[in-house]
C-alpha cells in the first residue's frame, strides 16, 4: 500500500509539473507567441495552453478531427465522473461498514488490520486522495496525447484533398502557388514536429517514473496476494480482491500509457503512407500523378524520410511492436510468478 500511495504522490507531482518547462520553448515555438502570451495573460506558456492553441487554430480547420477531439474530451469527462462516484462511494461504504465492526465478520481478518495500517482505515481513507488525483492526471495525460494524434491525422486529411488536383504547367501563377502551398504545408509539418518535441519534453520523466511505479505496484501486490493466501487456512479474506485490483490496474495503466504514445508515432507514419500509396508523375514538371499541386509525391517522400516526426520518451521511439513485446513479457512473467507462489 505504501508503494501504491507513493505512486499517488507522483501523480500530484506530474500534474503540478505541467506548468513547468524543462526546455526553453522559445527555441521550439515562435518566440513572439510565448512572449506575447506571457505579457497578455501573465503566466507561462504550458501544455494546457498548447492544447488550446491546437484546438482553436489548427483542429478547427478540419471538422472531423475537431469533433473527434471534443468527443474524446467529453468521454473522459463522463469517465472521470463515473469512476470518481464509484471509487469514492465504495470507499465511503467501506468506512461505514468498518466503523460498525461488521466488516471483520463479513470479510474476515486482513493483515492491514494491524496498528501500522491504522486498523484498516489507512487504505479506505486513502482512496479519496488516490481517486481525485489519479483520475485527473490520467485525463490530462491521455487528452494531451490524443490532441497531438488528432492534429497529425487532421494534417493527413488536409493533404489528401490535393491528391487528384491537377494544374496547368504553362501557367506561371499556378506554378508559384504550388511552391507556396508546398512551403506552407512543410511549415505545418514542422509545427507537428515541434509539438512532438514539446510533448516529449513534458512527459518523458513522468512517463518513465510512472512506468517504474506501475511495475513496482504489480510486483508488490503479488506479494500481498501471497500474504493474504496464508490466511486461507482459517478462511480466506475478501480483502484479497484489493491487491488483485491494484495488480490488474498497474498492468492496464502501463499498457494505456505506452499505447497512447505509440498511437502518436503510428499516426505520424500515416503521413508517409499518404504519399507512399499514390502514383508519381513521369517528369518533374508533369501534371500527371498524385499530389502534383503540393510539390509531388517523390519530393514529399524524400523530405519525410530525411526528417521524420517522432515522439520520443527518454530517447526511445515507442511503437506498437514495443508495446506488445513489453506488456506480453510483463503479463507472462507476473502470471508465472503469481501462479508458482499460489501453488506453493
Amino acid at each position: 500500500y505504501s508503494t501504491c500511495y507513493a505512486g499517488v504522490i507522483v501523480s500530484y507531482w506530474m500534474l503540478y509539473r505541467q506548468k513547468q518547462q524543462m526546455l526553453d520553448w522559445t527555441y521550439i515555438l515562435s518566440n513572439e507567441l510565448i512572449t506575447n502570451f506571457l505579457e497578455n495573460k501573465g503566466r507561462e506558456f504550458n501544455q494546457y495552453e498548447l492544447i488550446e492553441q491546437n484546438q482553436r487554430y489548427h483542429l478547427i480547420n478540419y471538422p472531423p478531427g475537431y469533433e473527434a477531439f471534443i468527443d474524446y474530451c467529453r468521454g473522459w469527462e463522463r469517465l472521470v465522473t463515473t469512476f470518481l462516484f464509484i471509487w469514492q462511494g465504495s470507499a465511503t461504504i467501506g468506512i461505514l461498514v468498518k466503523f460498525s465492526q461488521y466488516l471483520d465478520i463479513v470479510f474476515g481478518h486482513s493483515f492491514d488490520n494491524d496498528p501500522l495500517a491504522l486498523y484498516g482505515y489507512y487504505n479506505l481513507f486513502g482512496q479519496y486522495f488516490a481517486s481525485i488525483i489519479v483520475l485527473t492526471t490520467a485525463a490530462t495525460l491521455f487528452i494531451g496525447f490524443y490532441n497531438l494524434r488528432c492534429l497529425i491525422l487532421c494534417y493527413c486529411g488536409n493533404i489528401r484533398k490535393f491528391r487528384l488536383v491537377k494544374y496547368n504547367p504553362e501557367n506561371e501563377e499556378e506554378t508559384e502557388q504550388i511552391k507556396k502551398r508546398y512551403l506552407d504545408l512543410r511549415d505545418e509539418y514542422l509545427y507537428l514536429q515541434k509539438c512532438c518535441v514539446i510533448l516529449g519534453d513534458v512527459w518523458t520523466k513522468p512517463v518513465m517514473i510512472s512506468s517504474i511505479f506501475a511495475i513496482q505496484v504489480i510486483i508488490s501486490n503479488i506479494f500481498v496476494i501471497q500474504k493474504q493466501v496464508e490466511y486461507c487456512e482459517e478462511g480466506c479474506s475478501l480483502f484479497i480482491i484489493f491487491p488483485i485490483i491494484w495488480c490488474c490496474t498497474g498492468i492496464y495503466l502501463l499498457n494505456m500509457i505506452l499505447n497512447g504514445i505509440s498511437n502518436i508515432n503510428e499516426a505520424s507514419s500515416v503521413i508517409k503512407q499518404v504519399f507512399t500509396y499514390s502514383t508519381s508523375a513521369l517528369t518533374e514538371n508533369s501534371n500527371k500523378g498524385d499530389y502534383v499541386v503540393i510539390g509531388g509525391r517523390e519530393r514529399w517522400l524524400e523530405y519525410i524520410e530525411s526528417n521524420p516526426i517522432e515522439l520520443k520518451i527518454g530517447g526511445t521511439v515507442v511503437t506498437k511492436k514495443y508495446v506488445i513485446n513489453s506488456i506480453s513479457t510483463i503479463v507472462v512473467g507476473v502470471g508465472s510468478f503469481a501462479l508458482s507462489n499460489l501453488l506453493n
